[in-house]
């Protein structure tokens, strides 16, 4: 995975935090209690499941291994803010997919003689809701504040994969259908850092106020299945992968975007 979006994000941030510090003149004596809410979008980089999707092509005979598109994903967060930190929940959701064609030989075992052609229609999904305990430091109070933070929970994925068959082959024993059909509820793990764009006023006035915000955060969700336990029905001698456990994506960075709300304003 290519870390130079990262590295340029936090550059950024460092540069900006540089910027501004000047403006860190705070009153010792304020009250920062504040209730906190976010909303963001983004894009996810780094899903895949090659120890799925590599066997699954090679048995299949696919000319390409497929690969899952670039998922979108959304976040909504709660923090209770008292001094320097941020404590609270957050949640999301993001899903993607991938669907392959093809026009493979028919064999009644894999390595062996050709009886016919099979057309394949093979759709695999993935989708993840995490609910997550975080807290987070927020080192410095100016115009643009950033901050960075851990955090821990739990996930609900699922994961599909039907295929949709069509045979030349009589009575063929190959006949597709729901292949792989999973919810897990699994451990996830969140590291992140953001960056908030306020407006002069904003964070030192009424409550209602608000701001923009970019953030960039890696999460760690494996979702681990027997993945070919029922595929593996379809022929008359179980292939080696029908028991493994093969891991299907999940774990990405996230970047995105989105904006913040004070429900409870400073008071001084």
């Amino acid at each position: 995975m290519n870390i130079l979006p990262i590295l340029l994000f936090v550059t950024i941030i460092s540069v900006l935090s540089s910027t501004f510090a000047q403006e860190k003149k705070q009153n010792n004596s304020t009250n920062s209690n504040t209730i906190i809410l976010n909303v963001r979008g983004g894009m996810q980089f780094g899903v895949n499941a090659n120890d799925f999707f590599r066997p699954m092509s090679a048995i299949l005979q696919l000319p390409k291994q497929p690969d899952f598109s670039l998922p979108l994903s959304v976040s909504v967060a709660a923090k209770f803010r008292t001094g320097m930190w941020n404590v609270g929940i957050d949640g999301g959701y993001t899903s993607t997919s991938v669907s392959e064609n093809a026009t493979v030989p028919a064999r009644i075992l894999p390595d062996t003689t050709t009886v016919g052609s099979r057309n394949l229609s093979e759709t695999v999904s993935l989708s993840l809701i995490p609910v997550i305990l975080v807290a987070e430091i927020v080192p410095v109070e100016s115009q643009f504040k950033t901050y960075m933070g851990v955090g821990a929970g739990v996930g609900f994925a699922g994961v599909k994969w039907t295929e949709k068959l069509s045979s030349d082959v009589p009575n063929d024993i190959r006949v597709g259908g729901t292949l792989l059909n999973e919810t897990k509820v699994i451990p996830v793990f969140r590291i992140y850092s953001g960056i908030q764009f306020g407006y002069d006023k904003f964070a030192k006035s009424s409550s209602g106020s608000g701001s923009v915000i970019m953030e960039v955060h890696y999460t760690y969700a494996p979702v681990k299945v027997q993945a070919f336990r029922k595929f593996a029905e379809q022929f008359p001698v179980q292939p080696p992968q029908a028991f493994e456990n093969v891991q299907i994506g999940a774990s990405a960075v996230s970047l995105h975007l989105g904006f913040q709300f004070t429900l409870a304003a400073t008071q001084r």
